[in-house]
């Protein structure tokens, strides 16, 4: 659940000086890429198999268009919003604790990174900014009657709710980020 920035800076340079948000389209372009990938080669079953018109090859650049444009124009649109919010102590205390090793959990469709007294979600496309002493209440719902396919852990505060999807092997996960908003003056199951 640890990710380890030196380790990472290893392998590839990129993660030696990075930012939340280009961490953030960094990971984004990659998820875009694989779902392209993927639509691209179930349409070429539909093209060579079922005989479809070879204009199906447009769909996955026209959909990664409209990904791009949404990832750039409102992916990170409220946490900048929250950014500009705090004052330049907690902005830069925040933007060190990112560049520091710190806990890092994965999510259906993102990962969580919990810092010193927040939680900084990509979650469905977005960046997210959670203060954990705004944290009015959290919930743990099990989604799928079949086994607890996924576990969500919805997130209350004074701006909002936020779900935090669980799935496959990372539902385990799903305590320990619970204790560690608990530790960090969040309020649990409440």
């Amino acid at each position: 659940m640890s990710w380890d920035r030196e380790r990472q800076a290893e392998f590839d340079p990129f993660w030696e000086n990075v930012t939340v948000t280009g961490h953030f389209y960094r990971r984004e372009r990659k998820r875009m890429v694989l779902c392209s990938l993927g639509l691209t080669a179930l349409l070429g079953y539909l093209v060579f198999v079922a005989k479809q018109s070879p204009l199906l090859f447009l769909v996955p650049p026209l959909v990664l268009l409209l990904a791009v444009g949404r990832m750039l124009l409102g992916g990170t649109r409220a946490f900048s919003r929250k950014m500009a919010s705090l004052d330049p102590f907690r902005r830069e205390r925040l933007l060190r604790a990112f560049q520091q090793s710190h806990p890092q959990c994965r999510l259906w469709s993102g990962e969580g990174h919990l810092l010193e007294n927040c939680l900084l979600c990509r979650v469905g496309g977005r960046l997210r900014l959670i203060h954990l002493e705004k944290v009015t209440r959290t919930r743990r719902v099990e989604v799928s009657r079949l086994a607890g396919l996924v576990k969500v852990l919805i997130l209350w505060s004074d701006a909002g709710s936020c779900r935090l999807e669980f799935s496959g092997k990372h539902r385990a996960e799903l305590e320990e980020v619970e204790e560690w908003i608990s530790r960090a003056g969040g309020k649990v199951g409440e």
